[in-house]
């Protein structure tokens, strides 16, 4: 999407629905892997979302946690979420290191995922070269 078309961080922000409190600190409603990789895909590498696309790791790893740790492996969307992290070219190795801890990964098996993931592959989410309303269609059908 070019960048003619981004919507300003205030906008987005308030689409979601941030919240701030007090002190200033920025909270982001419950969301599910549908709409954080949606958003990680909207911001890119974007230097201005820098600090939304934290609070959504931060909130992808509030959701991994939320589910049990025994089902984690068993929950089809953490597993997809995870995969996608970790392959997702917009999150720096210690967001995809947090992602992995998160899940209940040992550092050998998120080393393997880096390693795997290093050169563009990826498992449910083009990053490159994703058709948004193709995917859209799909997850509603």
């Amino acid at each position: 999407m070019r960048s003619k078309y981004h919507l300003s961080v205030a906008s987005i922000e308030h689409y979601i629905g941030v919240n701030t409190d007090e002190d200033g600190k920025k909270e982001l409603p419950d969301m599910n892997a549908i709409s954080i990789t949606l958003f990680l895909y909207y911001f890119a590498d974007k230097n201005e979302f820098d600090e939304l696309r934290m609070l959504i790791v931060n909130k992808a790893c509030e959701r991994i946690k939320s589910v049990p740790m025994e089902l984690h492996k068993k929950t089809s969307e953490l597993v997809i979420l995870l995969l996608d992290l970790m392959a997702c070219p917009y999150l720096s190795a210690e967001s995809k290191t947090q992602v992995g801890e998160a899940f209940g990964l040992n550092m050998k098996g998120i080393k393997n995922f880096l390693r795997y993931f290093k050169n563009g592959r990826y498992m449910f989410t083009n990053w490159k070269k994703l058709n948004i309303t193709r995917e859209l269609n799909a997850k509603i059908s």
